[in-house]
């Protein structure tokens, strides 16, 4: 028997004898005159009742209807008043209700259902299929929260606008200044097949982006390469804001370390093999990311570059798709013109940075002026789609992208890869720009 049971029995053991011992007082006569009553009378010490009547709790009542209509209890299994009598002090006596014949089975049912209730996580059976069901149990941990995980698998809400969720509060802009916020996503990653000045390298694809991040809104400048790099000569007067070129990959990646260091954040790059690690950097042996989320400065992969300069189109460039790609310069371009320094319009020499219209998300230059390092090996795109990719597992050669000051119209796309084995040594019109993983 269930606790509850228990309980009511021994609540049920305390009032019924009182109850069942007034029944059977009010059942017998006294030696004073009686007077027979009929159903639904009184009876009692001044009244007895009619033949086929028991007096039962001070009235008068059929002890075997016969309407067809089925009794329970003692009452109707009593031949007379005195069976009657016996019956309820027997079950007085064993702490029973007078006509209960469930015994602890009742007793049981009553206090499951009741200890059961509203009882989370708790496996109860479903009246109508016969099944146990679980009360759900997740309370929502939402408290102090605007947005992210509410611990039951749902939200605690989403962020308005381009706000980003961090640390379960909305923030407008998690970028540091001068950087451009980027949300995850999915494109197309490549060019079509008759796309003007394709190349045969750039298989479309569908590739998923599930972290955000930050990318620099212009490429890295002179100056800034100077201020991050103690004890260097500042550049050149005038040269303050141009892209810092004749830079190679490993300097750029060391710069990214010195970036983070500089900020008191954890580089991002695991270098082996490196001559010295003081500026003038030198070519290392080996690189490796420290965490595929890393706290601090990055090159972007090559699938965040091209995610970030399509900035949601899908033409071969910001601003449509030219019909002149297949020549080397031509100008006027009316599509290239507005966006991007290149062979047609630059004077074969690199530009401030900024100095041609951003994209939707406000990216400068991700188009012509400096072509881009980024981290990735190169290597033929999968067939299929990919998630997060970050290059070839293998190889000696790295990519950049975006074209040129240099570059005709057909390198000016954002979808075009260039790639070379040369990383010890920097090129006149390669430069980078940084990124920083999102942290939610």
């Amino acid at each position: 028997m269930s606790v509850a049971g228990q309980r009511m029995r021994q609540g049920t053991a305390r009032w019924w004898p009182v109850i069942a011992a007034g029944m059977i007082l009010a059942g017998c006569g006294d030696s004073g005159p009686s007077v027979s009553t009929g159903e639904g009378e009184p009876c009692g010490p001044k009244g007895t009742c009619n033949p086929g009547l028991t007096c039962l709790s001070g009235y008068c009542v059929n002890a075997h209807p016969d309407t067809g209509t089925e009794t329970t209890g003692d009452v109707a299994d009593a031949a007379d008043p005195g069976e009657v009598r016996d019956a309820e002090e027997a079950e007085a006596a064993a702490g029973e209700l007078p006509g209960d014949t469930t015994g602890d089975e009742t007793d049981n049912t009553v206090a499951e259902v009741a200890e059961g209730t509203d009882l989370p996580g708790e496996a109860v059976e479903d009246a109508e299929t016969g099944t146990d069901a679980t009360v759900d149990a997740c309370v929502r941990q939402c408290v102090g929260r605007q947005c992210g995980d509410d611990g039951c698998g749902g939200t605690c809400g989403t962020c308005p606008g381009a706000g980003f969720c961090i640390a379960s509060q909305c923030v407008a802009n998690p970028c540091p200044e001068g950087f451009v916020a980027v949300h995850p996503g999915t494109f197309t990653m490549g060019s079509p097949e008759d796309e003007p000045g394709r190349f045969a390298d750039e298989t479309r694809h569908e590739v998923t982006l599930t972290r955000g991040f930050c990318l620099k809104a212009t490429e890295v400048t002179e100056q800034e390469w100077v201020d991050a790099i103690e004890g260097l000569w500042p550049p050149e007067w005038g040269h303050e804001s141009l892209p810092r070129v004749n830079r190679s990959w490993w300097e750029a990646v060391q710069f990214c370390n010195q970036l983070s260091r500089n900020e008191g954040l954890p580089p991002c790059y695991v270098l082996t093999g490196c001559a010295d690690e003081e500026y003038p950097w030198a070519s290392c042996t080996g690189v490796r990311i420290a965490a595929t989320d890393c706290e601090g400065y990055r090159l972007p992969t090559e699938a965040e570059w091209e995610y970030a300069a399509r900035a949601g189109t899908t033409s071969a460039t910001y601003n449509g798709t030219s019909d002149e790609a297949h020549a080397p310069c031509v100008t006027p371009n009316e599509m290239l013109d507005p966006i991007a320094w290149y062979c047609g319009d630059s004077g074969n020499r690199v530009q401030v940075v900024g100095g041609k219209a951003a994209n939707a998300l406000g990216l400068y230059d991700m188009l012509g002026n400096a072509m881009e390092w980024v981290w990735d090996a190169y290597g033929e795109y999968p067939a299929g789609t990919a998630t997060d990719p970050t290059g070839a597992t293998e190889g000696a050669e790295r990519v950049a992208r975006g074209g040129s000051y240099l570059s005709g119209a057909a390198g000016i796309r954002a979808a075009y890869r260039y790639h070379t084995s040369d990383l010890a040594y920097g090129r006149e019109n390669i430069g980078f720009r940084v990124a920083r993983t999102i942290r939610q």
